[in-house]
């Protein structure tokens, strides 16, 4: 079910190998309509991000090659700030989110493209998903109600307000 992937870190290119599970061999128990999938064992979603070992830089395999104005930005408001953790084993849960929250910051320094960011942020709250926290979904309702209100507007306007005014600059996406 894991097996080892090569990869080369996007911003130090040092070459290293990341566990990966093999999707085809995942047993899926259900699909959400958001299209959220949840697996039976090891969940391949845990081992989208990729760590550099070396360096540290979290990166989705679809980032963009870096030019000199990344690599500068990255090194002054990332790298050189960050502990190295080394994320190329087995992931739990907790690590999983860990990842993707830094290949979210990674991807607001690089200005990678929209639909990137917005993959991230939606792989991310699948995750917040799977730990089963309701109560923080109850309370986060009841703060945007709160705010809602004393806007005069909807929870989905104060969502999309905050997430139009993230530093990240994360793209909406609506529709059916």
């Amino acid at each position: 079910m894991f097996y080892q992937a090569k990869s080369t870190c996007l911003y130090c290119e040092h070459n290293f190998t990341t566990t990966k599970v093999r999707s085809s061999r995942a047993k899926v128990i259900q699909r959400d309509s958001d299209f959220c999938v949840h697996y039976e064992g090891p969940n391949p979603l845990f081992y989208d991000i990729i760590i550099c070992p070396e360096c540290g830089f979290a990166f989705y395999n679809s980032y963009r090659k870096l030019n000199e104005h990344q690599r500068q930005k990255l090194n002054n408001m990332y790298i050189s700030k960050i502990n190295v953790i080394n994320m190329t084993g087995e992931r739990n849960l907790e690590e999983a989110i860990h990842t993707f929250k830094l290949a979210l910051l990674t991807a607001g320094i690089v200005n990678e493209r929209k639909f990137i960011t917005a993959n991230l942020a939606l792989k991310l709250a699948w995750l917040y998903r799977f730990t089963g926290e309701d109560e923080q979904s109850v309370r986060l309702r009841d703060v945007l109600g709160q705010i809602a209100e004393e806007h005069g507007t909807t929870m989905d306007a104060v969502m999309y307000a905050w997430l139009f005014a993230h530093p990240v600059r994360i793209a909406a996406i609506t529709g059916t």
